[in-house]
């Protein structure tokens, strides 16, 4: 890891209240897996912001983060030419083996965000992609996964975009026709826990979405939002 300083090319709101970065470095940035972050400098703040990485291009860096709070909030103002720090690449990203010829993808919200970069970390793995959003307003990254997937279903709560429902409800659907080697899994809580019921009978892999204040482990924020996770047996 280590600490770059990127410039804001354009920083744009691509759904409700959800805005895609794109960040400029004067040197090569490292490669990544997906399901990796990078830890960013918001101004005026004391903390850094933990945000999936969704694509990395030679110096250029895309991210997508939802405005929830105040710091996101400073972050969805500012402007072309800002400069800020970063750390990257943090976090361990999904490690598939070699063996895995289907690939389920389920997302949830911004949790589609760091699934998107495994697809072309795999080359020879066949990805079907399930995503999952409250309404239309929310869905984001649609064309991407569509070009890039196998199969793709989006499904809404209101059915305003894609199918009706809930995403992981058209995975348990498939997986009667389709053996999948595993299932990969970025979301909120509530969608975790209906996956732990739902007993897929494949290995799963999860990215755990939680606050953090340092980014490398030291603070001990993120190993205490773990432990109540596992606590909790979500």
């Amino acid at each position: 890891m280590k600490d770059y300083n990127l410039i804001i090319k354009s920083n744009t709101e691509i759904a409700q209240k959800v805005f895609r970065m794109k960040l400029q470095s004067q040197e090569k940035l490292p490669q990544f897996l997906g399901g990796q972050f990078l830890h960013l400098e918001v101004p005026n703040r004391i903390l850094r912001r933990p945000l999936g990485i969704l694509k990395i291009d030679n110096n250029i860096i895309d991210i997508v983060y939802a405005v929830v709070g105040e710091g996101t909030f400073e972050l969805s103002q500012l402007k072309e030419r800002t400069t800020l720090k970063a750390m990257l690449p943090l976090g361990n990203g999904f490690i598939l083996p070699q063996s895995y010829k289907r690939v389920a993808l389920l997302g949830g919200g911004l949790g589609t965000v760091p699934l998107l970069p495994v697809i072309n970390t795999y080359n020879d793995i066949e990805f079907y992609s399930y995503m999952g959003f409250r309404s239309k307003d929310n869905v984001i990254l649609y064309d991407e996964f569509y070009q890039h997937s196998k199969h793709t279903v989006y499904a809404t709560e209101d059915g305003s975009f894609g199918g009706k429902g809930y995403a992981l409800d058209y995975l348990k659907k498939d997986m009667s026709s389709i053996k999948f080697d595993a299932v990969l899994i970025c979301g909120p809580i509530p969608m975790m826990k209906a996956v732990q019921k739902a007993d897929l009978k494949v290995p799963v892999f999860v990215s755990l979405e939680e606050r953090m204040g340092c980014g490398v482990g030291a603070c001990l924020v993120c190993y205490e939002n773990i432990s109540q996770y596992l606590r909790n047996r979500i």
